[in-house]
């Protein structure tokens, strides 16, 4: 486990939104983390980058490695 439980407190505060974070699946039993993306800002076609955090953006506490 990552150590910290942001993810989950912070969907709970987001669901009276009807909205949650973006976060990665994990097939292999380590826990969620959250997934950064970016977005094109001159309408380019290419994809655009996706950023997978290695520790808590929230509290700072490291992802299980």
């Amino acid at each position: 486990m990552n150590g910290c439980r942001c993810i989950d407190k912070l969907n709970k505060l987001l669901a009276d939104r009807g909205e949650q974070l973006v976060t990665s699946i994990s097939l292999n039993g380590k826990p969620s983390r959250v997934v950064v993306k970016t977005m094109s800002t001159n309408n380019n076609r290419k994809p655009c980058a996706t950023l997978l955090a290695t520790f808590c953006p929230f509290c700072g506490k490291p992802y299980e490695t």
